[in-house]
């Protein structure tokens, strides 16, 4: 593959929502985001698949706080060593998180017991769960595709707030190359893109909020 294939792949990903056996998705987005901004926010990051180097899931795990530190919709994202630090000082709660992302990760499904329980102990509203893996397809012509997730859910009642992926179908050449990191991070940036354009409050609600504070006195909406 050529050294800037990559680069113009992703774009026309992005562009077209998929292009060369890459699909970019917002799979799923809370209708009204508004109650849902301004809160605090753990990052959870999945055990990955043995493909995945630790070095690289570091990498990408940076990526995504550094993106997301001063993102307005939070108030204050927890980051994943400093939920990791706090889960090694309670360790029936860690292996109760652990189960709780591996669960959830493979099935969809939020154990609300747990995630109201990590969310006050942490003290997050919302739990930020990022996901990265390789496995076999059997659809795909390759045989091989990477997917990277990103999960935002509600700590309070376990619900699903937002989801994005990214899914890029791999030939065996390039799974064996060093570019294969290349494609891991631009996934993630990609969907870092959605997440930030798309979990927001909606302008045309601050607009309306806004005017609700304009009080108007009778005697100005109707000179004499």
């Amino acid at each position: 593959m050529k050294k800037n294939a990559w680069k113009w792949r992703f774009l026309l990903c992005g562009l077209a929502g998929f292009l060369f056996s890459c699909t970019d998705d917002i799979v799923f987005l809370v209708p009204n985001t508004s109650p849902f901004v301004n809160k605090n926010a753990a990052l959870l990051v999945s055990k990955p698949t043995a493909s995945i180097k630790p070095q690289l899931v570091r990498a990408i795990t940076e990526k995504v706080e550094k993106r997301l530190a001063k993102f307005p919709s939070f108030s204050k994202l927890l980051l994943s060593s400093e939920v990791d630090s706090f889960l090694n000082q309670r360790i029936e709660l860690k292996y109760k998180t652990v189960q709780y992302v591996a669960t959830f990760v493979l099935t969809g499904v939020s154990d609300k017991d747990i995630s109201t329980q990590l969310g006050k102990e942490l003290g997050a509203d919302q739990l930020l769960i990022l996901d990265f893996s390789q496995y076999p397809c059997s659809n795909c012509e390759s045989g091989v595709q990477l997917a990277v997730k990103l999960h935002l859910l509600e700590a309070a009642s376990g619900d699903l707030l937002w989801r994005g992926r990214v899914h890029t179908e791999l030939d065996q050449e390039e799974v064996e190359k060093e570019e294969f990191e290349r494609i891991v991070i631009e996934s993630t940036e990609m969907i870092l893109d959605d997440f930030v354009r798309t979990f927001r409050i909606p302008w045309h609600y601050l607009r309306y909020e806004h005017l609700k504070k304009i009080e108007i006195s009778p005697a100005e909406a109707h000179p004499s």
